[in-house]
C-alpha cells in the first residue's frame, strides 16, 4: 500500500471517525477508503503533470482552510471563515479553476489523445512534474474578471446549502 494512503488510514483511525476501530461515522471503512484512494491515485497518476500539481495543491488549500476553521472555533468560524470552508466558496473555487483549465494546452491535448485520435498517449507539455509552475493552481483559482460571471446554482444553491448543513 502505498505510503500516502497508510497515512490517511492511519489519520482517520485515530482522528475521531468513528470509534477507532477502523470503521467511519459515514459507513465507510479503512478498507474501502484505501480502495477509493488508490484508484483516486492512480486516475492522478494517469493525468498531466500539470492536473497532477493542480489537484494536489487544490486539496491541500482545502485542507488548511479546514484545519484553519477547526484551530478557530465555532465562534470565531461563523464570523470570518477561512475562504474553501463553506460548500458555496469550494464550488465557486472549482468552476473558476475549471473555466480556466479548459483552455488549457494540456486539457485539449488530454480530449485528443482519448476521444479524437483515441491513441489514449498524450503528449503533456510540461511533461514531468519538476517542470510545472507551482503557482498554477492560485491562478486558475483567482477571481474571474468583472463581468465574466460566476457559479451561479439558484434555488439548488441553497438547498444544497441547507442539506450539508443537516451532514454537519
Amino acid at each position: 500500500m502505498p505510503r500516502f494512503v497508510q497515512e490517511l488510514a492511519a489519520c482517520s483511525a485515530s482522528s475521531g471517525c468513528g470509534s477507532g476501530d477502523g470503521s467511519c461515522g459515514r459507513g465507510v471503512d479503512q478498507g474501502e477508503a484505501a480502495d477509493l484512494l488508490r484508484a483516486a491515485l492512480a486516475a492522478l497518476r494517469s493525468s498531466s503533470p500539470g492536473s497532477q500539481v493542480i489537484t494536489l495543491r487544490h486539496y491541500a488549500a482545502l485542507h488548511a482552510a479546514a484545519v484553519a476553521a477547526e484551530a478557530a472555533g465555532p465562534a470565531a468560524e461563523a464570523a470570518s471563515a477561512p475562504p474553501l470552508v463553506s460548500l458555496r466558496d469550494v464550488m465557486s473555487h472549482e468552476y473558476r479553476m475549471a473555466v480556466r483549465r479548459v483552455a488549457q494546452p494540456d486539457f485539449l491535448e488530454g480530449v485528443r489523445a482519448l476521444l479524437v485520435d483515441k491513441d489514449r498517449c498524450p503528449k503533456w507539455r510540461p511533461r514531468d512534474l519538476e517542470e510545472v509552475d507551482a503557482d498554477v493552481a492560485p491562478r486558475l483559482a483567482a477571481p474571474l474578471p468583472a463581468g465574466t460571471g460566476g457559479l451561479d446554482l439558484g434555488e439548488t444553491d441553497t438547498a444544497v446549502l441547507a442539506a450539508s448543513r443537516r451532514l454537519d
